[in-house]
């Protein structure tokens, strides 16, 4: 009766063991969904522009667009860089592009409940909850900072990375970074974009800011990764954070700039860090430099 009790017991814990290192396994290659969320609607829509402006509304996967359409090139830009991106879990959230405080918070809100939907939905196909990356180009980043007020508590979500590409950072959302919900934020801007600050925020009715327009960097935060940007010594404008030649290289700059944070002193974290993409030949280089 011992040996059976003793072997019985061998077996639930090699059963226990097993269990435990499959769900290991299975949280270890968890797919990462991407969403892509552009920003306000600068460009008229003109008919022989439409293949640039065009947009599905809501959480739509890249792959419901036609290759001719430009926010699908987006996408498998990014997704050239296989072990970051895939584009079988790349999604496109579309929202109105109006430039208003209310209307980006209105569409954070259809965001979360779409990334809620979306997860479930994942949980329940590979029986794993997905990570979440967001891509935020220009007030799309305060599409997103604004998920941290619009979510419910019994609903939390996490987004394991947020990359904001020229955000105009303004006094409304620029704490929000702080929020527990982002696990890590990259952002990266140029001082060549003048798009970027032009947004008078101070002039918006509950702008909340004494500046009258919004700024171009976040204040110094532990969970920030947060760099000044440069291509071939030359500043970036607006639209080029959306163009190959910058999107080719993020998922490297953003491996740069977390490297670059994590290698300078205590008393440096704080100081703007610039990064400088240098590309000839085929070859690739970043210079780092502290400003």
């Amino acid at each position: 009766m011992k040996i059976i009790k003793t072997s019985l017991l061998t077996l639930i814990c090699a059963v226990a063991s097993f269990w435990q290192s499959h769900c290991a396994q299975e949280d270890s290659t968890a797919p990462t969904i991407t969403v892509w969320v552009h920003g306000t609607n600068l460009v008229p829509k003109l008919p022989f522009l439409k293949n640039f402006t065009f947009k599905l509304p809501g959480l739509q996967p890249a792959t419901a667009f036609d290759q001719k359409f430009y926010k699908r090139q987006i996408a498998e830009m990014l997704c050239q860089d296989n072990e970051t991106y895939d584009l079988e879990h790349f999604y496109l959230y579309g929202w109105s592009g109006k430039l208003c405080f209310q209307e980006r918070i209105t569409t954070a809100r259809a965001l979360y409940q779409a990334l809620l939907d979306l997860i479930a939905t994942y949980e329940e196909k590979y029986n794993v909850t997905p990570r979440i990356r967001i891509i935020t180009h220009s007030h799309g980043g305060n599409v997103a900072l604004n998920l941290a007020i619009v979510q419910d508590e019994e609903h939390p979500l996490i987004v394991n990375e947020l990359i904001v590409l020229a955000c105009p950072v303004q006094a409304r959302t620029k704490e929000l970074l702080q929020a527990d919900c982002f696990e890590r934020i990259y952002a990266f801007f140029s001082k060549n974009d003048m798009l970027q600050v032009l947004d008078p925020q101070g002039l918006h009715r509950n702008g909340n800011s004494q500046h009258t327009f919004s700024h171009r960097a976040f204040e110094h935060h532990d969970n920030l990764f947060q760099a000044r940007i440069k291509i071939n010594g030359g500043n970036p404008m607006h639209i080029d954070f959306v163009r190959y030649k910058f999107l080719q290289h993020l998922p490297r700059c953003c491996k740069e700039i977390e490297a670059f944070h994590k290698s300078v002193i205590p008393s440096q974290k704080h100081r703007l860090k610039e990064l400088d993409v240098r590309c000839k030949h085929g070859n690739v280089m970043f210079r780092r430099k502290i400003v």
